[in-house]
């Protein structure tokens, strides 16, 4: 029974789905019909590829290649791709309100001029392949009521009452016609670039993947982000105005550009473009200059206005558009920095290495068979990468020295050679290649400074900040972290007193269970030296060099120029995680104060002496000298000291 309905109540919907199918589509249909009954052309108004629109005495006459639209009459050029498409809509979906033929008219005593279509206002004229021959269109006069014109297709005999935006569309001006556009091709789409200038070389650019690259009078990298921006700016650039042939400058215009002052081509996908620039005929308070020009191909002479910067690109290109990095690499795939010094060899070889663990490290020789490592400021290492890459030329000096120059320059005995040793990211098991650069100084110590990377003719002027970016010393890349106490291990003991014993700052080891801050608290110490032994403490579970000045202890220490013993010993015990076995005992050396932020602190466990850093500072300074300090001036002082004022 269940069966039954199921099937039954399918059968109904399979009908009412097949009723409402045929009845949709009808009515879609009958629409469809209806619209199609009011449009004044059919499916030749659906693929336009030629518009002729004729009145008031001018022609203007288009035609589209591809999906592109060009005036070719009075004179070829790019059309304005709005505009057309106006037209093309206008056309395509034409309604008229209604209709009536020729003979109708003449039957009731009226004839086309009646209607203003015998001399019509308007004549527009369009072909289509699926039309066999040209289909003209006369606009006549407007109707007497409902903003609507007469309209007539010639060889359909038919008159149509239209819509008057038709008119409006139509009676366009050659400015609005036309595309101010002059390069069209997108910026995306070029392949290369020819810049010449009457007075320079020709400087060509070619597109390699996602860079650019100079061919032209030189092969070098070309500045990535400059090439674009001019690029952008050649393709912004717009027309100004438009010369007639009648001009009376015409003639010279066209004698100028035979030489031009500028001649730029952009190639894109199987197009080119060349512009031809003439020199300025006017020059605004702005700097902006405004100059005659032509596309070559064109006959049309026409204006456009370069900016003081875009005309200096054009002008020196082959200096304004190259890349001015002098090296060019990629950081992560450095694995060792070598640092030597041809024009000084006593200073030895400086190797940095990078670990597997993207730690670096500082080999040195150690004797006449060894070598001595320590570990590297990864951060110090980062911040000589990046000044390498980061490296201007401030002068492209020569491109191709001679011997003579090569020795001027000082390349025989470069101040500086910096190799960087690089990994294959595709095949890290590969050998590394190298990259060295050369640094020379003329006269030493004084500029002018020029670089150069082996294997390549290019000689750069750069700053003289690179041979103090570039020390020799290792001391200079070692790591400035000294001690990092484990979360488990504790400081048990703490001692601060000058270096001879004889006078003691603090004092104490802890008890089982105590804490420093029980210790602080229980021995009523001012707030200033509860909070300055708090940050002592803190700095010995991390000490941190602010810069490592001696890579050996020494029982004397110069400050401000003077030998000095050290002035203050500070001991301190440290148990490792677990608390078990003695402390181990480490003690410092802290030499008097030498600055504002200079103190000198002495390991003899590390064999090395610092320079402390500021939180380090201020803690010894409210603890060796916070007694001492005066604090600000009271105004009763300055007071006191001012001068007393004569009666």
């Amino acid at each position: 029974m269940r069966i039954k309905v199921t099937l039954a109540l399918l059968l109904a919907n399979v009908a009412l789905f097949v009723c409402i199918f045929f009845f949709e589509r009808g009515r879609d249909a009958g629409q469809s019909a209806l619209e199609n009954r009011n449009r004044v052309f059919g499916p030749e108004a659906a693929d336009i590829d030629s518009l002729s629109i004729s009145g008031q005495g001018t022609t203007f006459r288009l035609e589209r290649a591809g999906d592109a639209w060009s005036l070719v009459e009075p004179f070829k050029w790019p059309a304005n791709a709005f505009a057309v498409s106006r037209v093309l809509n206008e056309l395509q979906f034409l309604e008229h309100d209604t209709q009536f033929s020729v003979e109708e008219v003449e039957r009731n005593g009226q004839g086309l001029a009646d209607y203003g279509l015998a001399e019509p206002r308007l004549t527009l004229a369009f072909t289509s392949a699926a039309a066999p021959g040209p289909v003209t269109v006369q606009l006549g006069q407007d109707t007497a009521v409902g903003n609507r014109l007469y309209l007539l297709v010639e060889g359909t005999d038919r008159i149509h009452v239209v819509r008057r935006s038709l008119a409006d569309t139509l009676a366009l001006t050659l400015t609005q016609l036309r595309s101010d556009a002059i390069f069209t091709i997108p910026v995306f789409e070029l392949r290369s670039a020819t810049l010449q200038s009457a007075a320079g070389a020709r400087v060509r650019l070619r597109r390699d993947q996602n860079r650019w690259m100079l061919e032209a009078p030189i092969i070098a990298r070309a500045d990535k982000t400059r090439v674009e921006l001019a690029l952008n700016e050649l393709n912004a650039l717009r027309v100004a105005g438009f010369l007639a042939d009648t001009d009376p400058d015409a003639t010279r215009f066209r004698e100028e550009l035979a030489r031009p002052l500028h001649r730029i081509t952009l190639e894109g996908n199987n197009r080119r473009e060349t512009l031809l620039v003439g020199p300025a005929i006017a020059k605004a308070p702005n700097g902006v200059a405004r100059h005659i020009v032509q596309l070559e191909g064109r006959d049309q002479l026409f204006a456009i206005d370069l900016t003081p910067e875009l005309a200096a690109t054009l002008a020196n290109a082959q200096t304004e558009l190259r890349d001015k990095h002098v090296l060019d690499f990629d950081p992560a795939r450095v694995t060792a920095i070598t640092l030597a010094s041809p024009a000084q060899p006593s200073t030895g070889e400086l190797t940095l290495q990078r670990l597997d663990t993207g730690a670096w490290q500082i080999v040195r020789r150690a004797g006449e068979n060894g070598q001595q490592t320590l570990s590297a400021d990864a951060k110090l290492i980062d911040n000589l990468l990046k000044r390498l890459t980061l490296l201007e030329a401030a002068e492209f000096a020569v491109d191709v020295p001679s011997d003579a120059q090569i020795e001027n320059f000082g390349f025989k005995l470069p101040e500086r050679t910096v190799t960087l040793s690089l990994i294959n990211p595709n095949d890290p098991a590969a050998p590394a290649t190298t990259l060295t650069l050369e640094i020379a100084q003329p006269s030493r110590g004084a500029d002018p400074v020029y670089a150069r990377v082996a294997g390549q003719t290019f000689v750069y002027r750069v700053s003289s900040d690179i041979l103090a970016n570039t020390p020799l010393r290792a001391l200079v890349y070692r790591d400035r972290l000294l001690r990092n106490l484990p979360a488990g291990a504790s400081i048990t003991s703490l001692s601060l007193r000058s270096a001879d014993g004889s006078t003691e700052v603090f004092a104490h080891t802890l008890a089982e269970g105590e804490t420093w801050d029980q210790v602080l608290e229980a021995k009523k110490l001012p707030l200033e030296k509860r909070q300055a032994l708090s940050a002592l403490l803190a700095q010995l579970r991390e000490l941190r060099a602010a810069g490592i000045v001696q890579d050996n202890f020494p029982e004397t220490v110069t400050v401000n120029g003077v030998q000095r013993p050290w002035a203050w010993r500070l001991d301190n015990g440290v148990l490792e995680a677990g608390g078990e076995g003695e402390p181990e005992q480490h003690t410092l050396f802290i030499a008097e104060r030498g600055g504002g932020d200079t103190q000198l602190v002495g390991s003899p466990r590390l064999d090395l002496v610092f320079n402390a850093g500021q939180p380090l500072i201020d803690a010894l300074w409210t603890l060796l000298y916070g007694e001492r300090d005066p604090g600000p001036a009271t105004e009763t002082a300055a007071a006191a000291e001012a001068p007393v004022a004569a009666p």
